[in-house]
């Protein structure tokens, strides 16, 4: 199994993978922080939870990004959470890990889970008593996900 690295969708015959922005993307499939099972990592040819680059004459060309994602920069949603050049970096969101849309972004944010860290540091305990889940949501998985989205903790002196 891999974690996703970048925010991938199937093309409309679901039989390859391709980058945001590319014009055959159809289905999100997924977004950084996602796991990805090794059936379809051996299927669509992923490395480090990335597509690897396509070799000519390949199945693959279909993973190049379009040119128009060079000229724009791409979207908000494709950028690392560092934002662009000279910015400050950029938090990640709720909405960032997987399985988690806007309106359970919301639900969590009512009960004083606002943030990508306060959800990482959830034990199952808490988690429990959250109310309004969707039934099928994999508290585990997702809080993998958010732990993978955030910066490593800084060494302690501690030795």
């Amino acid at each position: 199994m891999q974690i996703a690295k970048q925010r991938l969708y199937l093309n409309a015959d679901k039989t390859a993978l391709v980058e945001v922005g590319h014009a055959k993307a159809a289905t999100l499939y997924c977004t950084p922080g996602d796991a990805i099972p090794d059936s379809a990592v051996e299927r669509f040819g992923l490395v480090d939870g990335k597509l690897k680059k396509a070799k000519s004459g390949s199945d693959q060309k279909e993973n190049k990004p379009s040119p128009n994602k060079e000229k724009k920069g791409g979207s908000d949603k494709e950028q690392k959470p560092g934002g662009g050049k000279g910015d400050p970096p950029k938090p990640p969101a709720l909405t960032d890990i997987g399985g988690i849309g806007a309106a359970t972004a919301k639900k969590l944010a009512d009960q004083g889970v606002g943030t990508v860290e306060a959800f990482a540091s959830l034990t199952d305990e808490l988690a429990a008593k959250l109310t309004g889940m969707p039934p099928a949501f994999d508290f585990a998985a997702a809080i993998a996900a958010a732990k993978a989205l955030l910066p490593p903790a800084a060494p302690t002196d501690a030795q």
